[in-house]
């Protein structure tokens, strides 16, 4: 298997692939954003401002979590 690395634009979530990997069987896509805030930012706002749930979620009982 070979790698090739290129860089495209994304458009109305479509990736315009040069001509010469038009007859590929298999791609693999990494999306850089650089808009998107980082992991610490996403992990402070979310430990000093949780979302309290309340009807939405009905946990577990002991034995039903210990099934096998």
């Amino acid at each position: 298997m070979q790698n090739t690395e290129f860089e495209a634009e994304v458009k109305n979530g479509v990736i315009r692939l040069p001509r010469k990997y038009y007859n590929a069987k298999k791609a693999k896509v990494i999306i850089l954003d650089n808009e998107t805030g980082n992991n610490k930012d996403f992990i402070f706002e979310t430990v000093n401002n949780p979302a309290h749930l309340t009807g939405c979620i009905s946990f577990l009982s002991r034995e039903e979590a210990n099934e096998r």
